[in-house]
């Protein structure tokens, strides 16, 4: 498996715009065998940070997600939104509640 953490910090005023936009990312990724988990996640006490955890079959299939034209135009409405650049942590997701590696 692969995974990713990503955190995603907005311009001021514009993180329920960019958690949005990556909850309709979450939609498009939902019928992705290879794509395990998609979670979104806001930060307390910070309103434009979003934090995001994927966990895909591999890190290829993750990799083919962000050619797809639906993706490429999600990212394309996000973008604007960043204050800054995303910060990616790659992770090797190992099991758990929620997580079926099969």
């Amino acid at each position: 498996m692969f995974g990713m953490l990503g955190k995603l910090t907005a311009e001021r005023g514009k993180g329920d715009e960019l958690a949005a936009i990556l909850l309709e990312a979450a939609e498009l990724l939902r019928p992705d065998d290879d794509c395990l988990l998609y979670v979104v996640n806001r930060v307390d006490g910070q309103p434009d940070t979003v934090l995001v955890t994927e966990a895909w079959r591999s890190e290829e299939a993750h990799r083919a997600s962000l050619d797809r034209e639906e993706v490429r135009a999600l990212v394309s409405r996000a973008g604007p939104l960043l204050a800054e650049p995303p910060e990616p942590i790659r992770i090797r997701p190992l099991g758990g509640k929620g997580l079926d590696p099969r």
